[in-house]
């Protein structure tokens, strides 16, 4: 039977032969259809969330967490607590195997003042808060002076950069030394300096994706890792706030990997809802999450579709919660009560507070109430009287402003 079987394939060698190449190419057609459909969705999922990118102002894919350090531990304890919190926030981030576009430190001490400086009033302290960024150096663009210089002087000082807008807040001027102290302790000081001015080299670079003016309002940034060592070694300088942040490189992003990575995220909400790595600055928090949050509901809608090509009605109303968010962060001070949030977003209110809730994890109470404490906190760091801030920020009632900061950051307005 085999010697007939194959006598015939010889008699039609090339007729057998075709049939095999043809059976070879089919294969590898059919294999490659996935390949040109992951590469398809890629190429969409790039346009949109540039299309975001520009429409929004806001970088898709920002992943942030930050840390409220406690006020009454040594430096080391500092520099330890803020080492820990770095490591713990990096595994977690690599936990999710997303690829990385970049990688950005920052700490803070928002309790310093000027001795020998006083604002235009007459009666506050010049108060401003000195940061340390990882990498600025190559994210910004100088318009008056140079660059700092990582260390200290030979004469004791530590150069800085700030914005103009950080300088007019803070009214401190270029190229003069600075004797500064710890608001809750001026019995030591040290000398910084102002060497230059800057702007951001690029407004759509994800390094500023939280941005710097909302942000760093009345920052004078300094080296990170001078600021982190020899500044908090000195005692003058304490760190009360650390932040890590990731940006997502989209354009990477490989689909196979969302299932895990999906699982990976829901753990996370638990961990950084419990842990005690947990946003003393509840507002940021609630904006960074939902953000991408929002990102990978946007992703997984893309790429776990069944079909090529999304219907864009599948996430509108997903849509209409960035642009509430939005609204609110830049509406602070006016009327944003539930009845008129939902007339202005044609929401229905209890849908669109159940549908906030949803994305977000948090009421829109809750979320309005939080970023105007942090308004009025940077005010009141600003040298702003406190009801001043308190009306600035949008509360109508002082009262209820003072128990509501006192809640938040555990001090009463008047002692920050």
């Amino acid at each position: 039977m085999f010697t007939l079987l194959f006598r015939k394939m010889r008699n039609t060698k090339w007729m057998v032969l075709c049939l095999l190449i043809g059976f070879v190419m089919a294969s590898a057609m059919m294999s490659t259809i996935p390949i040109y459909m992951n590469a398809s969705l890629q190429r969409m999922l790039v346009k949109d969330l540039e299309s975001f990118q520009t429409e929004y102002e806001i970088y898709p894919g920002a992943y942030n967490t930050s840390y409220g350090l406690k006020m009454d531990i040594s430096g080391s304890e500092q520099q330890k607590a803020v080492e820990n919190y770095n490591n713990k926030v990096e595994a977690k981030f690599k936990e999710l195997g997303l690829p990385e576009k970049l990688d950005k430190k920052y700490i803070s001490d928002e309790y310093l003042y000027v001795c020998s400086l006083a604002v235009s009033d007459g009666n506050s302290q010049a108060r401003f808060t000195l940061g340390g960024m990882t990498d600025i150096s190559d994210h910004i663009s100088i318009k008056q002076g140079r660059m700092f210089t990582a260390g200290k002087r030979s004469d004791g000082v530590y150069e800085c950069v700030a914005t103009e807008k950080a300088m007019k807040s803070t009214e401190l001027a270029i190229d003069t030394v600075y004797e500064i102290a710890d608001v809750f302790d001026d019995n030591k000081s040290i000398k910084i300096e102002i060497v230059g001015v800057f702007d951001v080299k690029d407004e759509n670079d994800a390094y500023w994706a939280e941005g710097l003016d909302s942000q760093y309002t009345a920052v004078v940034f300094t080296d990170y890792d001078t600021m982190l060592g020899d500044c908090v070694d000195t005692g003058v300088v304490n760190i009360t706030k650390a932040v890590h942040n990731y940006a997502v490189d989209y354009a990477s992003m490989n689909m196979t990997d969302l299932a895990s990575t999906n699982e990976m995220i829901a753990k996370q909400k638990t961990y950084f809802g419990e842990n005690s790595i947990k946003n003393k600055d509840f507002g940021d928090e609630i904006l960074s999450n939902a953000l991408f949050t929002q990102f990978m509901v946007y992703v997984n809608r893309i790429f776990l579709q069944t079909s090529a090509v999304p219907d864009r009605r599948s996430y509108s109303s997903d849509s209409q919660v960035e642009q509430l968010l939005k609204y609110i962060n830049r509406n602070l001070t006016e009327d944003l009560s539930i009845d008129r949030l939902s007339e202005k977003f044609f929401f229905s209110k209890y849908h669109m507070m159940r549908k906030f809730k949803n994305e977000t994890g948090y009421t829109i109470h809750n979320y309005i109430t939080s970023k105007r404490l942090l308004l009025a906190r940077s005010l009141i760091n600003e040298g702003t009287p406190v009801m001043k801030a308190a009306q600035m920020s949008g509360f109508n009632d002082y009262t209820t402003f003072v128990r509501s900061y006192k809640k938040q950051f555990g001090n009463a307005p008047s002692h920050v």
